[in-house]
């Protein structure tokens, strides 16, 4: 996305990470609230015919990815 989008990323107006290209990966995961929320199929400004998306609700996980989250966040170059 780094590459793809540049004018998306000045909008996001949050600091922002990106993983090592040999981690990359065509997934998403969105974490609100007690929500998680993950999919494959889509890419900045395009959605794909047949995307695959789940819902979770479920504070437990919600927290649990946020955890995740953080612990990438913490050891990813900036």
């Amino acid at each position: 996305m780094k590459k793809q989008t540049p004018e998306i990323l000045k909008l996001v107006g949050k600091p922002y990470k990106f993983f090592p290209k040999k981690y990359s990966s065509p997934t998403m995961v969105d974490i609100f609230g007690d929500y998680v929320v993950t999919f494959a199929g889509a890419e900045p400004g395009k959605l794909y015919e047949d995307p695959i998306i789940f819902v979770l609700k479920s504070k437990l996980l919600a927290d649990g990815y946020r955890q995740f989250f953080q612990f990438m966040w913490d050891f990813c170059p900036d």
